[in-house]
């Protein structure tokens, strides 16, 4: 494939180790020889060639194994009738027969060195049948790959381009791997596809709950709908304005599930299927076909129906977002809005018990999430609606969730939507060379490989994760290990990209050396991820640990102004979450530990609510102290 350069990156995918997954850098690429392969090359081995019924096996002593000219001339002199230019090998990577030339030898005897060791290498080759129109191999050279040490990097094989250097910018190599679906329609390359724009669905709980008054600040009343009604009839204006090609649908659930389509049409899901979540994803998807309205066409008649709906029943939650998954189904980047302030009791996520874990909200979200929706969650002060559980929706997508007071429901579902899906389908790898690892990475080689699926992404989202460095490395003086960081996605339009950013880190054994110049931002932040992962699963005790120790770290490089803002900001998040903590492990002490049944049971939803938020803080979020 020829390279392409655009402006946003370079078309083409690139070459990788095939053992490790890296992408080389350039320079890794210019010094491939042809000698380099994952064996010494030998001087003593045997070819073995298919001539219609014959078998001959020509065996060579003291040759140079990738002199092309030396291996043809004495297979042609070991027998008349074969013809050198007409032969060739099943190249392992494609499984096809490949000609066999001075551009394909060196590829064909690596690939037999792989297969056996080099003192029984034997290249096997056969006669081409007539007319034979196969690829001709292109030359390859192969480097060994400076991340996992093995040779392993095949250069200019196949479809893949040679890797290009990172970009100034610190925004590293990005790679088009794919073309955006407008730019398919255009060419006519698949006339079935249909560009489809996100879907905003607002999932509004109808149950009888949702009829309890609230007293306004200024005087008067209004039941828990009529705030739902009103902040969602505010945010249709703001997406009208805002977001006039998208499509926009209202769905509510008591003891029944609706599905407002197209022309305001109401299609009610039949009660015998909320027992079924495939069913409902189903019916979700056959739904999804007749919502294509967009908002700037229907807002008026999406606030009439907002403005129609009563309370009744009880709440059938699980059976709502099943279906609102299977509506989302195909449009990358929507964006389910959940508000409710009761637990599910009705079909497929009903919660019998708020101290267990129902498996059906992990999975929905896994769904959603492979779909490219998010799901956030809003849910009522002072409601158990077990977070714990609906928070793992949101947690599993790259959604939000939240506790409001109603009053300021309009403002957090505004901040939901303004919070823009960037990408869909992102996956992480992080890859380290000797000595350099990850929690829960698998080691190719020298290599530390660490993949991670994180999903919809936008601006808020940061991730952090922690290496560990062998003590070996230490003693060592001027030495640095490479990084790599791989992120796939797909951008809006349906182009699928590749970004790659590689460094080399410089490894020192003195601590102020080493703090010298961090960034504590970073630090801050990863601390305050990891102790929330801790808590979480209930190791309150190591999640302190983990609090204590970014703390002190923070305190010993603190040189700068900026490193004095970031430490109060982890100051401000750190004593939120060990109040929480505290908060917990007092509970155990009066009630005992059965009562918390490990990581989630007995948790309250504010304090689920506080570990789901805390585990995906932002560098905003941090920086703001909120």
């Amino acid at each position: 494939m020829s390279r392409s350069a655009t402006h946003e990156g370079v078309r083409g995918r690139p070459i990788q180790c095939s053992h490790c997954g890296a992408i080389p850098s350039p320079s890794s690429t210019d010094r491939a020889s042809t000698l380099s392969s994952p064996h010494p090359m030998p001087t003593s081995f045997v070819v073995k060639v298919d001539v219609g019924s014959e078998k001959l096996r020509v065996a060579f002593e003291n040759v140079a194994a990738h002199d092309f000219a030396a291996v043809a001339s004495k297979i042609a002199l070991a027998h008349e009738g074969i013809q050198v230019s007409n032969l060739g090998f099943v190249d392992p990577g494609s499984g096809s027969l490949t000609h066999w030339n001075s551009d394909s030898h060196a590829y064909a005897m690596q690939a037999a060195g792989a297969e056996a060791p080099v003192a029984g290498l034997t290249l096997r080759l056969s006669e081409l049948p007539d007319g034979f129109a196969g690829p001709k191999h292109r030359a390859s050279q192969v480097a060994s790959c400076e991340f996992c040490g093995v040779a392993a990097v095949m250069c200019a094989s196949g479809e893949a381009i040679m890797p290009v250097s990172q970009m100034a910018n610190q925004e590293g190599t990005t790679y088009l791997l794919s073309v955006p679906r407008a730019t398919c329609d255009a060419d006519g390359a698949d006339p079935d596809m249909e560009v489809t724009h996100p879907m905003v669905i607002f999932c509004v709980d109808i149950s009888a709950s949702m009829s309890t008054k609230l007293k306004l600040e200024g005087g008067g009343s209004m039941t828990r709908l009529e705030c739902v009604q009103a902040s969602v009839a505010q945010q249709l204006d703001v997406l009208r304005r805002q977001q006039p090609d998208c499509t926009v649908v209202i769905m509510t659930f008591g003891a029944e599930v609706s599905v407002y389509t197209d022309g305001g049409n109401r299609s009610l899901i039949a009660r015998r299927a909320h027992d079924n979540e495939a069913d409902l994803v189903a019916k979700g998807e056959q739904l999804g076909s007749l919502c294509s309205e967009q908002v700037s066409n229907v807002a008026e008649r999406l606030e009439t129906t907002l403005a129609g709906l009563k309370p009744c029943g009880n709440t059938a939650l699980g059976p709502a977002l099943a279906v609102g998954v299977g509506l989302a189904s195909g449009r990358p980047g929507s964006k389910i809005v959940l508000c409710t302030d009761g637990m599910a009791n009705n079909g497929v996520g009903a919660i019998r018990d708020r101290n267990a874990v129902v498996e059906f909200y992990g999975d929905i979200g896994r769904r959603a999430a492979e779909e490219g929706t998010s799901i956030s969650v809003i849910t009522m002060e002072g409601e158990d609606c077990s977070m714990e559980n609906l928070g793992t929706c949101a947690d599993l997508t790259g959604g939000q969730v939240e506790m409001v007071d109603l009053q300021a429901l309009s403002s957090k579902v505004g901040a939901m939507l303004a919070n823009a899906t960037l990408a869909t389908g992102l996956q992480m790898t992080l890859i380290a060379g000797k000595g350099l690892s990850f929690a829960a990475s698998e080691q190719q080689a020298s290599a530390s490989v660490l993949t991670n699926l994180v999903g919809s992404v936008t601006s808020k989202t940061d991730l952090t994760f922690k290496a560990q460095v062998a003590a070996e490395l230490a003693s060592k003086k001027d030495l640095s290990v490479p990084l790599q960081l791989q992120l796939r996605y797909t951008r809006r339009d349906g182009e699928e990209v590749l970004q790659v950013f590689t460094v080399q880190l410089p490894v020192c054994s003195k601590r102020d050396e080493a703090e010298a110049n961090v960034n504590s931002t970073c630090i801050g932040l990863s601390g305050i991820h990891s102790a929330a992962r801790l808590a979480q699963r209930g190791e309150y005790r190591a999640a302190r640990v983990e609090l204590i120790s970014t703390c002190r770290l923070l305190q010993r490089a603190m040189r700068t102004a900026e490193h004095q803002e970031s430490y109060l900001s982890f100051i401000v998040q750190a004593e939120k979450l060990d109040g929480f903590m505290r908060e917990r492990e007092s509970q155990e002490k009066i009630f005992g530990s059965e009562s918390s049944g490990g990581a989630q049971r007995g948790r309250d939803d504010d304090a689920s609510r506080s570990m789901y938020q805390m585990k995906n803080l932002s560098i905003d979020e941090l920086s703001s102290r909120a």
